[in-house]
């Protein structure tokens, strides 16, 4: 009963009752804990527990960054380290009960969502903020965006629902081209934002087979065309249109971008000059360096505009990858990557018919993501198990 509980926690991270400073529970640490299980130590976990504490003593002492902040950033790393290694070795009934679980979670992720969009959870208002405090029990359209769903921004929820609708497509075996369109659509025009119309479009490149372009492309540029200027509302659409329409392309997109861009080119600008980190869970501190290492002016960016007074002001990356050179620097980072490689080479199956599902965890993982989400990993790792495909093959 616990189990099945956390099971379907597992995909509402956003929910912490308030009792931690971070935005995602670890509720996917803790359902993993419960299936974990402990083999030989092998040399390449012993070198990474040298290596994280290594980082962790240097943080403190050359950093002075305050324990709670280092526990925290490695609580996060753990989140995901832990998750990935659990699920890329469930077996067949158990990878079953996932299946099963993101059928009903997507189900009620896509209703609920309509319900906010509508003004229809109003009456949770006091509940929902109690689960989610960060987060937005009703439509954010006045800001050019839509719905949060259970996360704490539409970015999250867009991005939760994408990963979520690419693993399930795998069992659709007709009216697969209905379901993708529903999904693009519901998270165009439900959810929105940059980020929507982002992971969306990414959907559609490796997930929307070519012969259906015919059908799909000519309704959608009429509807473009039609809607233009209601569409111009919808944050999404009004980066791209602006980006047309200015010269500067590099210089728009890091302006109303928010801080998102800006994060991805300021934590490589910083990686390079501090190729060792600049110290584990210091972000606070390394941040504001790493963005008066770009070229750009906070007086021009929308996100500092109106949040920071014009000023530089301590952001966390983006993407998981682009925390790690925070932390661990450039050096750190490519150890990082040289470890995993040699810790699953042997561990993982790569199978074609998941490719869609691996090209956009790549752009999460790289560029744009969110360190110590849960549900991109457990999918990826799923999607990478040797137990899973033979249940996707089998049918």
């Amino acid at each position: 009963m616990i189990s099945k509980f956390l099971r379907h926690l597992l995909f509402l991270p956003s929910i912490t009752f308030g009792a931690i400073s971070s935005e995602i529970f670890p509720w996917a640490a803790i359902y993993s804990s419960i299936y974990v299980k402990f083999k030989k130590v092998s040399l390449i976990n012993v070198f990474l527990i040298f290596l994280v504490t290594g980082y962790i003593l240097g943080s403190i002492y050359f950093f002075f960054t305050p324990p709670i902040k280092i526990f925290s950033a490695t609580a996060a790393y753990f989140n995901v380290f832990l998750t990935f290694i659990v699920f890329l070795n469930l077996k067949k009934p158990h990878i079953k009960k996932i299946i099963k679980t993101t059928k009903t979670m997507l189900i009620v992720f896509l209703f609920f969502g309509l319900f906010q969009l509508f003004g229809a959870t109003t009456f949770l208002q006091e509940i929902y903020t109690f689960l989610i405090p960060r987060g937005n029990f009703g439509s954010l359209e006045m800001y050019g965006r839509g719905v949060s769903i259970l996360t704490t921004e539409p970015s999250r929820a867009s991005m939760e629902i994408i990963f979520m609708s690419l693993f399930l497509r795998k069992f659709i075996k007709s009216k697969r081209f209905l379901f993708d369109v529903v999904i693009i659509l519901f998270v165009n025009l439900v959810v929105q934002g940059g980020y929507a119309l982002l992971y969306s479009f990414l959907y559609l490149i490796v997930s929307v087979k070519i012969k259906f372009y015919k059908f799909l492309f000519p309704p959608l540029i009429l509807g473009v065309i039609a809607f233009y200027d209601e569409l111009s509302a919808y944050r999404g659409y009004y980066i791209i249109s602006r980006l047309l329409q200015d010269d500067s392309f590099l210089e728009t997109l890091v302006a109303l971008s928010g801080f998102r861009v800006l994060s991805f080119f300021a934590s490589w600008n910083f990686t390079f000059i501090n190729p060792l980190g600049g110290g584990l869970g210091n972000w606070q501190v390394s941040s504001l360096e790493a963005l008066n290492l770009t070229s750009f002016d906070p007086t021009k960016t929308t996100y500092f505009i109106y949040n920071c007074s014009g000023k530089w002001c301590e952001i966390k990356p983006t993407s998981i990858f682009g925390n790690v050179l925070l932390d661990f620097g450039f050096f750190g980072g490519l150890i990082l990557l040289i470890l995993a490689f040699f810790y699953l080479r042997n561990r993982i199956y790569i199978y074609k018919t998941n490719y869609d599902v691996y090209f956009i965890f790549l752009v999460y993982f790289f560029v744009f993501g969110y360190l110590g989400h849960p549900i991109p990993i457990f999918i990826l790792a799923i999607c990478l198990n040797k137990n899973f495909g033979l249940l996707h093959n089998n049918g």
